[in-house]
């Protein structure tokens, strides 16, 4: 099962939580989430981080063209 999916849906888990759900040992993937920074620990509890990427976008002026001279 995807640790990460489960952790996103849930919100706020404990370890125990997300390991009775899964039914294995999950602590090498859990341990990845938190050294990604998707994972916080507060207050007891776990805490899925949203990390949402932004997006920005550069507006260039229209180029203008120029009619070519006409050939000699």
């Amino acid at each position: 099962m995807n640790i990460e999916k489960l952790a996103k849906h849930l919100k706020e888990f404990t370890l125990d939580e997300i390991e009775m759900i899964v039914e294995c040992d999950c602590k090498t993937e859990f341990e990845h989430l938190l050294n990604e920074g998707k994972i916080v620990f507060e207050q007891g509890l776990y805490k899925y981080i949203e990390i949402s990427k932004e997006k920005t976008f550069e507006f260039y002026p229209k180029p203008i063209f120029r009619k070519a001279p006409p050939p000699p």
